[in-house]
């Protein structure tokens, strides 16, 4: 079974008659009729799935990221990623937990409906934090809806239609609309915000030459064939041009980077003159100074990218920081360069980066109060002590509004799907007053030790033994559970659908959209050793051989007398 789903083939080829041939020559039992794999794929699946429920029914706190995604056969569906800390053992868990299939457009009324009943089917009493979605008015609409508790009582019976909502939501950003948008995604339209400015033409120019030519080669089999014969000539490993996608992070940089390290091998061939029926000329050595100054400008979103994107647990804590580095570096690169198109660029980059991103490092948002209650970051030294004051006196009153609201999780159930820092109820046995003071007295200790927890890899691991130490650590739990449990990017559900189009090949396009969700789930969710997945696959397995788990137990029983 899991060499079907897995592999790139058609369920009915197990059932063509050169394979049943192939297998009585071999004396082995033939393999299973396409219908008896889809009902095994189908019943596992359930299995599983159950189990799935049954373990986000004990969490207390959650987030989730998702995304759109249209396959070959240009059907529509929406991936759901479900993040949260364990209670119990404190440890970050990710799951892919559903792939819904959408009949209509993604509208933001469709995309809505569809993520509050998948919430509602996994959670009862658990607090959602946030929506980590992308830039899409859509999600965008979406986050403010469901956050709003639009889509909870009223999204049924709301006035606006799939397309009625004419307010604008592009100049909104997260602290606004309550969500929370990928920042590599809205780092990578910051970028692309700059080099489409006309002030900035040779950019565009020197930009535009390497795209034509690394897209001439890539589409040339004998200018591929040329290039590595050059490069194994010279001793070098082979390496193949790149082409930028405006939809891949930070795929400008990745091309510009390898056309440097390609330019020799592009010279090499000019000289051979394979390029002479071409309609553009190879940059000269002084054009390649221009574009190296603009890959060392683009370096800094790239690596703000990468470290959020690399890991797959990367908090929001971690924003911050690397946001301060990135327009650090940018403002020195400014200061350093004496080309003024460089300059021109390094500041345009470093304005449309703060216009967008900027209001992490200047309000109370939910990445600045992770990354105070992070023991790497808490001593937040690269904001103004002002700034801090405002963001511990905001953990203050969070801790306040929710410090019991786990307990009374069963009875304001409506809270389920309450935005984060939006309280609903503000019930608590300690005063405000007195929980300041405890905060204030934790956070001149918390502040002065973090410089000797740079090494701490997970903030959890710190938290796991502190929760009992003071009233105010108790306090702070509940964000903690909260916080730490949102991710930086929406490149889980990026995964998801990555796998989804392995799964949905062109041998595969008429597979029905819930044995799609199935082979998908069922492959991330075997990776994850919490869930008794092989179990699930033998039980079915004997349900299919006639075997009742009841027989064998009588079985059992009777080896154990005799």
């Amino acid at each position: 079974m899991f060499w079907v789903a897995r592999s790139n083939i058609s369920f009915h080829s197990l059932e063509d008659e050169h394979l049943l041939l192939y297998h009585q020559s071999l004396s082995c039992a033939p393999p299973p009729r396409a219908k008896t794999i889809a009902a095994m794929i189908k019943s596992v699946a359930k299995a599983v799935r159950e189990q799935v429920n049954t373990y986000l029914q004990t969490m207390k706190a959650f987030s989730i990221t998702t995304d759109a995604w249209t396959d070959i056969s240009l059907r529509k569906f929406i991936g759901i990623t479900y993040h949260c800390i364990d209670p119990v053992s404190l440890e970050f868990v990710s799951l892919p937990g559903d792939m819904l299939y959408v009949p209509s457009s993604h509208t933001w009324y469709q995309i809505t409906n569809s993520l509050r009943k998948a919430i509602d089917s996994h959670f009862e009493t658990a607090l959602m934090t946030t929506v980590v979605t992308d830039n899409g008015a859509n999600f965008v609409k979406m986050s403010i809806a469901l956050l709003q508790h639009l889509g909870k009582e009223n999204i049924d019976g709301l006035a606006l239609g799939p397309n009625d909502w004419e307010e604008s939501v592009e100049n909104l950003n997260d602290f606004e609309c309550l969500g929370w948008r990928c920042v590599a995604h809205t780092m990578q339209l910051a970028v692309l915000d700059v080099l489409k400015e006309n002030a900035l033409s040779a950019v565009s120019d020197a930009i535009n030459v390497v795209r034509e030519v690394s897209v001439h080669v890539r589409r040339s089999a004998t200018l591929k064939a040329k290039l590595r014969d050059v490069q194994k000539r010279a001793g070098r490993s082979i390496k193949v041009p790149l082409a930028d996608c405006p939809t891949r992070w930070s795929t400008i940089f990745y091309m510009l980077q390898r056309f440097d390290q390609l330019y020799v091998d592009y010279r090499n061939l000019a000289l051979l003159g394979l390029f002479d029926d071409a309609e553009f000329v190879i940059p000269s050595a002084t054009d390649m100074i221009f574009i190296r100054d603009i890959i060392d400008c683009l370096r800094p979103s790239e690596k703000f990218i990468r470290r959020l994107e690399g890991d797959k647990y990367v908090t929001i804590s971690h924003v911050p920081i690397l946001l301060h580095d990135c327009i650090t570096t940018l403002e020195g690169i400014i200061d350093g360069i004496e080309v003024q198109g460089m300059v021109d660029l390094a500041k345009a980059l470093s304005k449309s980066i703060k216009q967008r991103l900027g209001f992490i490092l200047e309000v109370p948002n939910l990445a600045l109060c992770a990354a105070a209650l992070d023991p790497r970051y808490g001593h937040l030294s690269f904001i103004s002590r002002r700034l801090r004051d405002a963001v511990w006196d905001t953990l203050a009153q969070w801790a306040f509004d929710y410090s019991d609201v786990f307990e009374k999780a069963e009875e304001e159930q409506a809270s389920s799907t309450t935005s984060f820092p939006i309280p609903r109820h503000a019930n608590s046995n300690v005063s405000l007053q007195r929980l300041q003071e405890e905060l204030n007295s934790f956070r001149s200790m918390f502040e002065n030790s973090s410089d000797k927890m740079e090494e701490i890899a997970c903030p959890l691991v710190y938290w796991k033994y502190c929760f009992d130490y003071s009233l105010a650590c108790r306090c702070l739990k509940p964000l903690v559970l909260c916080l730490f449990c949102i991710p930086a990017t929406s490149a889980s559900s990026e995964r998801m659908f990555s796998k989804a189009g392995q799964v949905i090949s062109k041998r595969r396009a008429r597979m029905q959209p819930e044995m799609a969700e199935d082979l998908v789930l069922i492959s991330e969710w075997s990776k994850q050793p919490k869930f008794k997945f092989n179990e699930c696959l033998d039980r079915v397995v004997r349900m299919e051989n006639g075997i009742d788990d009841d027989d064998e137990d009588v079985d059992a029983d009777s080896d154990d007398e005799a």
